[in-house]
């Protein structure tokens, strides 16, 4: 899949997601503020050659999102058929994780459907609470 499609399921899956926070409802929470799916788009415009195939680049490997804000960038690659983990530290994030947490419990238990596989994103890391959700 060239770089161009993969902005082109972003667009798509932007929309999704936004669904998705729509049904979620009012939240006591900021929503992450910028479109980290944006930056595929910015990536079509330096990637070239075998790079422009960023699906074959994994192999296969689970996909890491760093500093992941709602989670658009480590959701989104699950809808392309791959495994992703999200990085992220709760105390300095944007909302604490919240956003990302909404989101997941939304699609968890909610009406489903679109062929995302949300469940690895949403684990919840209570070994090691600095590097997902706070244990509760």
């Amino acid at each position: 899949m060239d770089i161009l499609e993969i902005v082109r399921a972003a667009d798509h899956f932007r929309q999704t997601l936004e669904e998705a926070k729509a049904r979620i409802g009012p939240v006591d929470f900021a929503w992450y503020p910028y479109d980290s799916l944006s930056n595929f788009w910015h990536l079509s415009k330096v990637l070239t050659g075998q790079r422009r195939r960023l699906l074959r680049l994994a192999h296969g490997r689970p996909v890491l999102d760093v500093g992941p804000g709602d989670g658009a960038c480590s959701f989104f690659p699950e809808a392309l058929g791959l495994t992703a983990h999200a990085l992220e530290n709760p105390a300095t994030s944007h909302n604490g994780l919240r956003g990302q947490r909404a989101v997941c419990i939304q699609r968890l238990g909610g009406a489903g459907g679109g062929g995302i596989r949300w469940r690895r994103t949403c684990r919840i890391n209570r070994r090691r609470p600095s590097l997902g959700w706070p244990a509760t």
